[in-house]
């Protein structure tokens, strides 16, 4: 199961990365997601220093995206599936919608990745993004 939930994280992980920054797309297919809470990006050496050199989207959207899945997956144990599909629904509306909920949501993404380093500029575009992925695929992330 942990599995399961590190390959949807990963999926999209690259979704956003396609987006955003398509030149990290290589380093996805070596990415060790057990690795990722240790800052580290890669099973093994990458070899030219990438990770040290620039901090890199792949890691820290990853361990978003893990993060939110872990949430939702906790919730609906306990909240039982009606209950969760409700909460899904709503995060789902507040993504779509045109209201302030929103910009205030891209805004706490962008926040979270600005606070793990990533600059303003792509922070900005990346939260944009990962919105946009978490609007697309929410009604399919508890199940």
């Amino acid at each position: 199961m942990a599995t399961e939930a590190s390959d949807v994280s990963l999926d999209l992980t690259k979704e956003v990365l396609r987006e955003v920054s398509p030149k990290e797309l290589i380093l996805a297919d070596q990415f060790d997601p057990k690795q990722a809470a240790k800052g580290s990006t890669a099973k093994g050496p990458l070899g030219f220093g990438v990770e040290s050199a620039v901090p890199l989207l792949l890691p820290i959207v990853y361990l978003f995206f893990d993060g939110v899945l872990k949430r939702v997956k906790s919730k609906v144990e306990k909240l039982g599936e009606e209950t969760a599909d409700a909460v899904v629904k709503k995060i789902s509306d507040a993504l779509k919608g045109s209201s302030d909920a929103e910009k205030i949501d891209v805004d706490l993404i962008e926040k979270y990745l600005a606070d793990h380093g990533i600059k303003k500029t792509q922070a900005g575009t990346a939260a944009k993004s990962i919105a946009k992925v978490l609007s697309k695929h929410a009604k399919t992330l508890h199940k």
